[in-house]
Parts: structure tokens; sequence; C-alpha cells
């Protein structure tokens, strides 16, 4: 920069010379402004964006799309600006603003994997799954090894209707990182609805595994259970699954339906109750402890 202005002053001397006119103030403008005013740009731009970043780790997203705006009004080639603007705008769910930031990254970087990610997790969440396909797929184009993009693949095909796509997915993420939870929860569910109990099983086994502390996942194992008649291991998941979260329903609501089906009808009732004052809207708590009560 520093050299095409000196260049750019010599060449305006040169015409002022021949054409006899007096232009002083330009032939003697020194070329270090122009090089001192872009360094403190350049400083302005990163201590705004390093502002954004701090708060963006500590979670105050307003404050960081704020910092991270004024880096791009500085600089609209900020690409890094622009990728942690549009995270914090999806962890904001505002899907459109994340959206449009980060198709300005690819724009500006069309080889950022991250951005098509993110753009893909916003899609998705908008349900817009074809497009949110097409992500996920050039992110695993730029990288193959991206385990999160290919099961996230894999659940847009599923919600597709996609099944038999989603499932290789499931199986392709898990291969690329055999410690990642997400596949084998979702492989689990499809091979649940397709009554594959036995095969769910394994999957939320091996999640419980790597997540011994998730609620959810002892949730859904016992729910595998009921379906396969096994009351007993049905009770201790729904049990464990209480005790990770005393607040979660709908263990409560199966735990009492396992229990009324080895003849513990009081126990069962209590469930049903418990799961009714965490969640007055649980209708099948409520026709579970209707039914039971209209028991002799």
């Amino acid at each position: 920069m520093k050299k095409v202005v000196i260049i750019f002053i010599v060449i305006i001397a040169l015409l002022s010379i021949l054409a006899c006119t007096t232009t002083k103030e330009v032939i003697e403008l020194p070329p270090i402004l122009v090089e001192e005013e872009t360094a403190e740009e350049k400083i302005d731009t990163q201590t705004y964006f390093d502002q954004g970043y701090a708060h963006f780790q500590k979670g105050d997203f307003d404050l960081a799309i704020a910092d991270f705006t004024e880096a791009i009004q500085i600089d609209p080639n900020n690409s890094m600006a622009y990728f942690y603007r549009g995270k914090a705008y999806l962890e904001k769910r505002e899907l459109d603003s994340a959206i449009a930031d980060f198709t300005e990254v690819i724009r500006l970087n069309p080889s950022s994997e991250e951005s098509h990610f993110n753009r893909g997790i916003a899609y998705f969440t908008k349900e817009e799954f074809d497009l949110a396909d097409t992500d996920f797929t050039e992110t695993i184009h730029l990288n193959p090894n991206h385990a999160e993009a290919v099961s996230w693949r894999g659940r847009a095909r599923l919600y597709s209707g996609e099944i038999a796509l989603a499932m290789e997915d499931y199986a392709l993420a898990i291969d690329l990182d055999p410690n990642f939870v997400e596949p084998h929860i979702n492989r689990g569910l499809v091979n649940g609805n397709k009554g594959e109990f036995d095969l769910a099983i394994a999957d939320y086994t091996h999640a419980i595994i790597m997540a011994p502390n998730d609620a959810v996942i002892y949730n859904n194992r016992g729910y595998m259970h009921i379906n396969r008649g096994n009351y007993d291991l049905a009770i201790a998941d729904f049990t464990e699954s209480i005790r990770l979260d005393p607040n979660y329903a709908d263990s409560y609501n199966c735990r009492g339906f396992a229990l009324f089906h080895k003849g513990k009808r009081g126990l069962a009732i209590a469930d049903f109750r418990a799961a009714l004052r965490l969640d007055p809207k649980n209708h099948a708590a409520q026709e579970n402890l209707e039914f039971v009560l209209n028991q002799q």
C-alpha cells in the first residue's frame, strides 16, 4: 500500500510541473499517514473481534454480535467476524441472520467447512432438510473425516424419509469416531421404530458407556426393554433415568407402565401421578392413570 501511494504522489508531482500549477498540499502529503491509518483500522478490527469472541465464550451473544458487527463495519472482508456472528445468531435461534453470515463466509472462503456445517445446522433447525443435506455433504467433501457432519446428514435424511441412507450415515459416523454418542442414539431410535429392539438396546448400551450420566439414553433403552417384555430391566433403566433427572416426567410414566405390568398397581399409580405433577399435559400419563384407576 505504501509503495502505491508514493508512486501516485510522484505522478501527481510530475503532472503539476508540466501544468505549471501549485499543488504543494498534494505533493507534500506524507505517505506514512496512509500506512498509519490502515494499521489503526486493523487494530480496531482485532480489538472488536477479541471482545466479541470473549463475549461469545461467556454466552453473552447480544454483546458478541454487537462487537462482531463493529469489526465487520471496519473490515467488510473479516470472515472470522462473520463466522462467529453467525454462530452467535445460531445460538439465539435467529436462523436467517445466521444463514446470511455463514453464506458470506462461504463467499469469502468457499473452502470453509465449518461454515457449511453450521449453515447446515441452521437449515436443519428451520426444517429445510434438503438444503441441510447439501451443506453437510459439502462439509464431508471438504473433510471426509467430519463425523459430526456425517451424523447430522443422517438426521436430515431421516427427517426426509430416507431411512436407509440415514442408517448408512450413522454407521459411517460411528466408524469415523467410535466414541461419538449421537449416531449411536439416533441409530437406536431408528432401530426401535423398525421393531429391531435388540439392535436398539445394543446401540443405547454403547451410548451409555460413553455418556453414563445421560438420563435420556436410559429412558430410551428402558422403553426398548418394555417392548421386549423385560419389565425388570425397564424399571431399572427408568429408575436410573429418574435418579439422573428427577424432573423427567416421561421416565415416571414409563416406569409406572412397567410396574403395572409387574402387578405393582400402587407404585404404578404413584408414578403416573408424579409424571402429571411434573408435566400436567402428559396425555400418556393421564390415560395410563385413568386406565389403572378403573381396574378392579
